[in-house]
């Protein structure tokens, strides 16, 4: 409510009329300072604005195949290039695939060179035959062959007629010792041998077994046991000690964060309070008071000694009056806006209050489910170790068990090389008796073999001349079946040429070999394809994240490319987690109602709560066209957006506010939105003077974005004007 200031006469009637002055009296009232503010020289900004997130772009890797970690290049946080060989799997599988394909393949090419072959086999042999056939009924009798067999038995008698006289000369003498007493030699030589392998083995059965390595290899494995169950008793002791700090800290952010807020709001109500009971800045009533001031003090000084000085300065004051009232007049008329304004910022505090107490709530909740989550999945921590314990124990009962192999081994074999040993000394003194017991069984032999090679030569005689006779007997019965012959190998030549031509179109041995040929080089290209997805390759720039696995753990085969983006850290569930750190994007949802003032490639203007005053520059790069429907029924697209440069202090998943630009005015004079007032339909400013008064100023403005005023014309950079 305005409050005025009057003026009342006073009973100094003389002391008036003499001088033509009124004398005043202020009534009392709290006034409020005048806010002035500078011209600047800035951006003016219209668009639309929305809240965001950061959201780094990461890709998700994963291997192509199914097996167990065998490498791990490297860890989390270090940097790598595309191409980078991250991780590998035990390929030993998959090697065993690519040599049983290659062995398949080998059999398929040998099955397919064997059908060629015997395909060409076969069409020569029919050839083969078809020619024969054709020259036995086209050539004539050839009785060269028994001729040569008539020539061969003449030649055969001859020869078993020498046989029979070398016969005769056999049996004077049938037995040569030479051969068998050289075979008793090397009896003799062999069982010297023997003899020595017997000592040496008898000696090696009497030496002591060395088990140095099998006792190293007992304590090695002692020692592994005792190392594996200090680690499960480790284990067991981090399984149970919930690590709530990040949670604690972001409780402690959040209530933080409330008590600034409600402060905040408690600011808030109290400058509200204060306009409405104030109504009129002090300053205007500081001024005015003031005024009343001088002007008893001027007024006293007058009474006291009325001089022409003093009464100048006693007209002065009462102006000084007039021109305080007429302030405090305009002070009071914008008494209402700062009452408006003041409640403005009660309803944005209480919002950001209630938003904080939420933020708080969240925190909790988030607290509470990740120590449901630990000690839902505190019991299974300990299932590795526990297990190495157990391998352990295996390993000490093997390495104990190859100890009393290797002993009983030993004693198995050095026993067995003694028997060996043995035995041969044995055969060999046998083979010895043998060899002098066959030269006197020999030369009986030979006696008894020289009558009987005399009498077989005898009838050798008898029977190669009954072979003379019976060549030329077969010569005539020869030329008798050629005549034969030759009719029916007319008869044979019609056939087989029709046989031949059916096998020569024949193929299907060759179609169904060169079929399996080609099955068995898919399988091996199949084989060594699985075998490069056991190598996982980084697809991308980036810094690793997150490692899910580690050495010696199992992966499942993931379907799909080996690398996917995805925006947001918390998206990624691969084997591995890489982080674009050149590139930052943001993404916000935009209700269906603003959605149509967002397009891709508009420009951005970007501020991050957690940094501060500080814009940033981007470009939205796709909008969603699925939207997205909340319990509510509130319809709402995704936006993402790419900022121009990259930074190391913003950080995936801060708040940020987005402004979608429509229209930027770039380096124009700029005053807040209050400062201007309009009259007649003209707009006015009123500009601070250096004497501490005030002109009104007409101006001319441009855009608008609710809180800031283009100036076109009217103001300098650097004026005072009131807001």
């Amino acid at each position: 409510m305005k409050k005025r200031l009057n003026l009342a006469a006073v009973s100094l009637a003389v002391l008036l009329g003499a001088t033509g002055c009124s004398m005043l009296n202020a009534a009392e009232a709290p006034v409020e300072k005048i806010n002035t503010v500078s011209v600047t020289r800035g951006d003016l900004v219209l668009g639309l604005g929305a809240d965001g997130r950061v959201a780094l772009p990461v890709t998700s890797v994963n291997f192509g195949a199914s097996g167990t970690v065998s490498s791990i290049q490297y860890s989390v946080g270090d940097s790598v290039k595309t191409g980078d060989l991250l991780a590998e799997l035990d390929d030993t599988g998959y090697q065993f695939e690519i040599s049983s394909a290659k062995n398949n393949l080998n059999k398929a090419q040998t099955a397919y060179d064997n059908a060629v072959s015997q395909y060409e086999y076969s069409v020569l042999s029919d050839e083969n035959e078809l020619e024969k056939l054709r020259q036995t009924i086209g050539g004539a009798f050839d009785d060269y062959t028994y001729a040569l067999a008539i020539s061969e038995a003449r030649t055969s008698l001859e020869r078993k007629t020498a046989e029979l006289a070398e016969a005769e000369l056999n049996v004077a003498s049938p037995f040569d010792p030479y051969t068998y007493d050289n075979q008793i030699a090397e009896a003799e030589k062999n069982l010297t041998a023997r003899q020595k392998e017997f000592d040496e083995a008898e000696a090696e059965l009497l030496e002591e077994f060395d088990d140095y390595s099998y006792q190293n290899a007992i304590a090695d494995a002692k020692t592994n046991l005792l190392r594996k169950e200090a680690a499960l008793e480790e284990a067991r002791d981090e399984a149970f000690d919930f690590d709530s700090y990040q949670y604690d800290k972001a409780i402690e952010e959040a209530e933080t964060n409330l008590k600034r807020k409600k402060s905040e709001h408690a600011a808030a109500m109290k400058d509200y309070t204060s306009a409405k009971e104030t109504g009129v800045s002090s300053s205007a009533t500081q001024t005015l008071d003031s005024a009343f001031n001088n002007y008893y003090i001027a007024y006293n000084a007058y009474a006291e000694n009325p001089t022409e000085e003093n009464r100048m300065a006693l007209q002065e004051a009462e102006s000084k009056i007039s021109s305080a009232q007429s302030e405090y007049d305009k002070a009071s008329s914008s008494s209402e806006s700062a009452v408006a304004s003041a409640k403005t910022k009660v309803d944005s505090a209480q919002t950001a209050s209630e938003d904080a107490q939420k933020a708080l709530d969240d925190a909790k909740a988030e607290l509470a489910r990740a120590k449901a989550d630990f000690n839902e999945s505190a019991p299974s921590k300990t299932l590795s170790q526990n297990q190495a314990v157990e391998d352990a124990k295996k390993q000490l009962a093997k390495a104990q068990t190859d100890l009393e192999r290797a002993v009983s081994q030993n004693e198995s074999e050095n026993g067995e090389k003694y028997e060996t040993a043995k035995a041969a000394l044995d055969d060999a003194t046998a083979n010895l008796e043998k060899a002098k017991t066959d030269k006197e069984r020999a030369r009986l032999q030979a006696e008894e073999d020289a009558a009987e090679q005399l009498e077989n030569a005898r009838t050798a005689v008898t029977d190669a001349q009954a072979n003379v006779d019976k060549a030329h007997t077969n010569l005539t019965r020869a030329r008798s079946d050629y005549e034969n012959q030759r009719a029916e190998a007319l008869v044979s030549l019609q056939l087989k040429q029709i046989n031949a031509d059916m096998n020569k179109n024949s193929n299907a041995s060759i179609s169904n070999a060169e079929f399996e040929l080609e099955e068995a080089k898919l399988a091996l290209q199949e084989a060594e394809d699985n075998l490069k997805q056991v190598s996982l390759y980084a697809p991308i720039d980036g810094q690793i994240l997150s490692i899910s696995k580690s050495v010696g753990e199992s992966v499942t085969e993931q379907a799909g490319p080996p690398g996917v983006m995805m925006f947001g850290t918390g998206n990624s569930d691969g084997f591995m987690t890489l982080c674009d750190v050149t590139q930052i994007y943001l993404t916000a949802s935009i209700t269906e109602g603003d959605i149509v003032s967002v397009e891709k490639g508009q420009r951005i203007n970007v501020t991050i709560d957690a940094i501060g005053d500080g814009v940033f520059y981007g470009t939205v790069t796709n909008v969603d066209s699925i939207p997205t429907t909340d319990s509510n029924g509130i319809t709402t697209y995704e936006v993402t957006c790419l900022l121009d440069e990259t930074s190391n202090i913003i950080k995936d998943g801060m708040n940020a506010y987005i402004t979608f630009v429509k229209k930027e005015n770039k380096d124009v004079l700029l005053i807040p939105n209050k400062a201007v007032f309009m009259e007649n339909e003209l707009q006015y400013v009123k500009v601070a003077l250096s004497d501490g008064t005030f002109e009104q100023r007409k101006v001319v403005t441009g855009l608008s974005n609710g809180v800031q005023t283009e100036v076109i014309s009217g103001l300098e950079e650097g004026e005072t004007v009131v807001r």
